[in-house]
């Protein structure tokens, strides 16, 4: 049940918690929102690319499977075969070899859409090698790609031949997911001669790159008009699977299912790459090699076999998270090799609505430092929390194949916990106003002990706090008999014009009154902050109390009133400041046995018609702190026997102007400079 500060009404602390609650619930609100509208604008896409370029490089470095080869050009291959582009019979040859050590499939990922004789390289019978090479093969895969400006198109109509590859089996989906509906749309086709498409198996190769130039996602799937056509890396894969056209669909939305294999999308249709590390991952076979027989029998048989161009200024090469120039070729390996062996990451869909749910955790996690009210200690946490949400994504990542954002739920924990802070120096800042209104209103009431700072943590520890202070009981002399012949107007009159002159006397020394009792007061110093000039300050204000009442006094004679006789004792030690007071009523104030011996020598001064009498304490505390001026006139009195204390005090006095010097005293001692 909870604490309640008015019947029916929530305690401020509840009231408190659910006022940051709110905050903190309306930050997460907004960066789920700001997630949903902008995760896939250019700024918010290159962070997190970064940071996933950061993730696989802490998971490290995985093999792939053995399915998949590749076959390279290299710079020796191109030098040897006399030059780019190659000679097709040298590619007729490739893919007779291939297919006779029995390739499961070849994917060759060069656009072939040069025609015959340019160049003086190319010849009818050339073209004609190729494409009976590739009919004869029967599971060979060529590129085509996409073009988004119809000057580059070879083709502005989608050819018979491609058309067939397109997906037989279209389904809408009815899930949200994390896309922006911006994919792609094409205007024309590079594609080869349509002598080459017959025999083969053609199949798009676009690629996209991300603001910052990497690539980190593949499009299986492409529209071009009302048609989806698939890339070279699914056909590839459909055809190791020996799965007919009949059984591919395209989920839009969700992703692509071979037979019963399923490879999950984003709502857009990219498809992360999962990348194992830089070039030569995949077992990589020069071109030469194959052509001259230089491998064992059965090096290609079952496998996919992708044959791609690595020399230097002929292929293409991409950035991606383990190197700066990952082969072409290698990229479209990688993607296959992520959707045989279930390894692609799974971005979109379920895990869209999984990176929502994380930002209001995140958000809210926060809350776990509203206690918290030390800034190192919150800072700490929070640093905490931060590493925390970056552990629980990479384990994600590198465990579960999940791509979950940590750009947007990394800025709802620290939009929180900026929210909190700024809260909290709001509502202290709050706090203290309120408090200093609080001790204005009641500073003519009540002691400045119960108004300070120290009143809170005084409540919060009832039982007292020890400090060291310099106690100082100041009275009247007299008054009492005094204001027998005075009227009560009069009296009162008296008193406001003393109880004045200890206020500024007490208040400009860096004092704090206690209480005032009657014609007396009690004042302390170095009570609630440590003061080591404390018994400077006491001894100076006292002087000044003096010297005040003796200006009082001589007002009060030109107006014929009595004139008033201030004395003083000061003791300094320790002291207990904490609540006195029974349950209904009660006062913060200090107490011990210093308080007790400077009530005492107080009564003292009337004895030995001193002004001032403070102890050895006082004196030696002041003389340390270079305070010779307020101890000038101080006389050593003969040891004191103090009432309820077994062992005698030693004392100094001040005495009155009359008395010349301490003359009544034995072997007075001078306090003052040289002395």
């Amino acid at each position: 049940m909870p604490k309640q500060g008015v019947i029916g009404r929530p305690s401020r602390s509840l009231r408190g918690f659910k006022r940051q609650a709110g905050l903190v619930l309306g930050a997460a609100a907004l960066v789920a929102l700001a997630y949903t509208v902008l995760h896939d604008a250019s700024l918010f896409r290159g962070v997190e690319g970064r940071l996933l370029d950061w993730r696989f490089q802490l998971r490290g470095e995985r093999e792939p499977g053995t399915e998949t080869v590749i076959v390279e050009i290299d710079d020796a291959s191109v030098a040897a075969l006399g030059g780019w582009p190659l000679p097709r019979e040298s590619l007729a040859a490739m893919v007779d070899v291939l297919s006779a050590d029995g390739a499961k499939v070849i994917a060759i990922d060069l656009l072939l859409v040069d025609a015959a004789g340019s160049r003086g390289r190319r010849s009818v019978s050339s073209d004609r090698a190729l494409a009976t090479a590739l009919s004869r093969a029967g599971n060979v895969i060529l590129p085509f790609a996409f073009t988004f400006d119809t000057a580059e198109a070879n083709y502005r109509q989608v050819p018979g031949e491609v058309g067939e590859v397109a997906y037989k089996v279209v389904r809408q989906s009815s899930a949200l997911g994390a896309g922006s509906g911006d994919a792609p749309r094409p205007t024309g086709l590079l594609a080869p001669a349509k002598r080459f498409l017959r025999p083969s198996f053609p199949a798009q190769v676009n690629v996209f790159l991300e603001p910052d130039g990497a690539l980190r996602q593949a499009n299986p799937a492409l529209s071009f008009g009302e048609r989806y056509f698939p890339s070279l890396s699914i056909e590839a894969l459909r055809m190791f699977l020996d799965q007919p056209r009949s059984s591919v669909a395209l989920h839009l939305g969700e992703g692509i299912s071979i037979g019963d294999l399923f490879v999950p999308t984003d709502s857009d249709l990219r498809l992360p790459v999962n990348y194992y590390g830089p070039e030569g991952k995949f077992k990589h076979y020069v071109l030469t090699d194959v052509l001259e027989g230089r491998l064992p029998p059965g090096t290609f048989t079952g496998r996919i076999v992708m044959v791609g161009a690595t020399a230097l200024g002929v292929g293409d090469a991409f950035s991606t998270p383990f190197s700066e120039r990952l082969p072409g070729v290698e990229h479209f390996a990688t993607l296959v090799d992520n959707m045989l062996h279930d390894r692609v990451l799974r971005r979109g869909g379920w895990a869209f609505f999984l990176d929502i749910l994380i930002i209001f955790a995140c958000g809210l996690a926060s809350l776990i430092l509203l206690p918290v009210r030390r800034p190192l200690v919150g800072g700490v946490l929070a640093l905490a929390m931060v590493a925390g949400c970056l552990a629980v994504n990479l384990f994600a990542f590198s465990s579960l194949g999940l791509w979950l954002n940590l750009t947007f739920p990394v800025s709802a924990l620290l939009l929180s916990v900026g929210i909190l802070a700024v809260g909290s120096q709001l509502t202290e800042h709050r706090g203290h106003r309120v408090a200093a209104g609080e001790d204005a209103e009641l500073a003519p009431f009540a002691s400045p002990l119960a108004t300070s700072q120290l009143s809170q943590e005084v409540r919060t520890n009832p039982e007292g706090q020890g400090h060291h202070a310099t106690v100082v009981f100041a009275d009247l002399k007299g008054f009492s008999s005094l204001s027998e012949n005075l009227s009560p107007g009069e009296t009162m009159t008296l008193l406001r014009r003393f109880h004045r002159a200890v206020e500024r006397s007490v208040l400009s020394n860096s004092g704090t009154i206690d209480k005032f009792v009657g014609d007396g007061a009690m004042a302390v110093f170095g009570v609630p902050n440590s003061d080591p000039a404390a018994a400077v300050n006491a001894l100076r204000a006292v002087r000044q109390l003096i010297s005040e009442v003796e200006a009082l006094n001589e007002e009060l004679a030109r107006q014929r009133l009595p004139m008033l006789d201030v004395r003083a004792g000061l003791h300094f030690g320790p002291v207990t400041l904490g609540m006195l007071g029974g349950s209904r009523k009660s006062q913060v104030s200090v107490t011990g046995d210093t308080v007790n011996i400077a009530s005492r020598l107080e009564s003292l001064t009337q004895n030995e018609n001193a002004r001032i009498i403070a102890s050895d304490a006082v004196i030696e505390s002041a003389r340390a702190m270079g305070g010779d001026a307020v101890v000038q006139g101080f006389l050593e009195l003969p040891m004191q026997t103090i009432r309820g204390r077994r062992r005698p005090l030693g004392v100094w006095a001040l005495l009155e102007p009359h008395r010349g010097g301490g003359a009544s005293f034995p072997r007075p001692r001078l306090v003052g400079p040289g002395a």
